[in-house]
C-alpha cells in the first residue's frame, strides 16, 4: 500500500530481544488498523513504526506525515462510526470503525492507545503495554 503511493515505511526497533506477554492477533490487528489508517491520510512523506521500551511498559507508536487531526476532534477519533473532517473535506473511505476496535482490543490486552496531531504535520497513535 505505501509503495503505491509512493510513501516510505520505516521501523525503528532497539537492538535486543523484546519478549511482550500478550495476544499476539490483538496486537497485529491494533498495528494493521493504525498503519491502515496513515497510509490513507498520508499523501506525501510516509510512516514510521517505533518500539520504545522501558522497565513497566512496551511503547509502540505508529507516526505519520499526513494531514492531522483538528485539536478539537481528537477526544472522538475513537468513537465507533466517527469520521473526522479535515480542512473541510470529509474523512478517506472507511466506516470509522478501525481506531475504534483498536482501542477496544488495546483495553482486552491491559493496554491503551493515545493520539497526539497537528494539522499539516501529521499523526501518531502511541499504544502502551505492560509488560505482564
Amino acid at each position: 500500500m505505501c509503495s503505491d503511493k509512493g510513501l516510505y515505511l520505516k521501523v525503528e526497533i532497539p537492538d535486543g530481544d523484546i519478549t511482550l506477554h500478550s495476544d499476539a492477533t490483538r496486537l497485529e490487528q491494533i498495528l494493521l488498523n493504525l498503519v491502515v489508517n496513515a497510509i490513507k491520510y498520508t499523501r506525501t512523506g510516509g510512516m514510521t513504526i517505533a518500539a520504545v521500551p522501558d522497565e513497566n511498559h512496551l511503547e509502540l507508536t505508529v507516526s505519520d506525515t499526513g494531514v492531522g487531526i483538528p485539536a478539537d476532534s481528537l477526544d472522538r477519533v475513537f468513537e465507533e462510526f466517527e469520521r473526522i473532517e479535515v480542512l473541510g473535506r470529509p474523512s478517506e473511505s472507511g466506516v470509522g470503525l478501525g481506531l475504534s476496535i483498536s482501542k477496544k482490543l488495546a483495553d482486552l490486552i491491559g493496554g491503551r492507545i493515545d493520539v497526539e496531531s497537528k494539522i499539516g504535520q501529521g499523526s501518531v497513535f502511541t499504544i502502551v503495554l505492560p509488560w505482564g
